[in-house]
């Protein structure tokens, strides 16, 4: 009777909900298997045992038979048109980190792989605590940052700013993403990164050290440049050393840059070479004015003092190194 029911009605609405529903994971209602058990036992035991095999088919059938009964009066019995929730597996549950630069100064923060970020004013990232156990490192940003990132060949490093996706392996490059402003940008110091446009494929940009990338939302254009502009540097002899120091004819104001743009600076204000290890000082900020009487001595003394730097001067060149300690 089971049988020749579900054969002649293959698309019943139970059968076909219970078919979708049904699983190898999934567990079975509470109780299900003891009353089905139960149910064929108290079938089955009041029966003598009979030897000859022959004679069992008939209890086998009927025990059959009523399992399946019971089998149909469970679906039978739910509501039509209401399934039963099905207890699936969550996977667990990711966390996330968010910082926010809310100061007047440009905040350093260090990821857990090593990635070190400065947040300038009003900056904002997100990334997943469980950066170190995925397979990627991914950075969601709002405003503007500078990325210097570890090396990790394994884990490409990627920072997600607006409709632009920037990708670096190992490299240090300043993001732009303003969400007031209707261009992005991108501006690599070291190394090399991946640019691509979101919503066009064929728009991926490598860019070289020194090289910018500007995106405008609006115009959905476009445009690399370089930012580096390279200054013909007068050759070192006896006659330029000799040549006093220029000073400067106006005040100069520096609002919490970082110390190698502070000297790039100078060394163009006041005509002369000023050398240093931009790894060793790209992290320090600096904030301060120069009048017009302050020469270039005082100046390089005052920022060496405040930073537990030497001052070297060789052939009118100056160099700055950190302190032995």
């Amino acid at each position: 009777m089971v049988s020749a029911y579900l054969k002649a009605n293959p698309d019943h609405p139970y059968l076909m909900n219970e078919w979708e529903d049904a699983d190898d994971i999934t567990p079975l209602p509470e109780g299900y298997s003891e009353e089905m058990r139960q149910t064929v036992t108290d079938a089955t035991m009041d029966t003598p045992v009979i030897r000859n095999s022959k004679r069992w088919w008939p209890m086998i059938a009927a025990a059959c038979v009523l399992v399946s009964l019971v089998f149909l009066f469970f679906i039978g019995s739910r509501p039509s048109g209401v399934s039963e929730p099905i207890a699936k597996a969550t996977p667990p549950q990711e966390t996330w980190e968010e910082i926010a630069n809310r100061q007047l100064k440009d905040s350093l923060v260090t990821l857990p792989d090593g990635s070190l970020i400065t947040l300038y004013t009003g900056a904002a990232i997100r990334y997943k605590k469980e950066m170190l156990s995925g397979l990627r490192r991914d950075v969601y940003l709002t405003g503007i940052a500078n990325f210097k990132v570890a090396k990790n060949k394994a884990k490409p490093f990627t920072v997600y700013s607006g409709d632009i996706n920037t990708t670096a392996l190992g490299t240090e490059f300043k993001v732009t993403a303003i969400p007031t402003a209707s261009q992005l940008k991108v501006r690599l110091k070291e190394g090399k990164v991946l640019v691509k446009i979101k919503g066009a494929e064929d728009e991926n940009y490598y860019l070289s050290p020194g090289e910018e990338l500007t995106y405008d939302r609006i115009k959905k254009a476009t445009v690399v440049q370089t930012f580096i502009k390279k200054k013909s540097s007068p050759p070192i002899t006896g006659s330029v050393l000799d040549t006093p120091l220029q000073r400067v004819t106006e005040s100069y104001v520096f609002n919490n840059q970082t110390l190698p743009e502070v000297l790039d600076q100078l060394a163009a204000i006041y005509h002369t070479r000023i050398l240093y290890s931009r790894a060793e000082l790209s992290h320090i900020f600096f904030i301060g004015k120069i009048g017009a009487e302050d020469s270039l001595e005082k100046v390089l003394g005052d920022i060496a003092l405040l930073n537990k730097l030497r001052i070297v001067k060789q052939n009118g060149v100056y160099i700055l190194k950190k302190k032995k300690h």
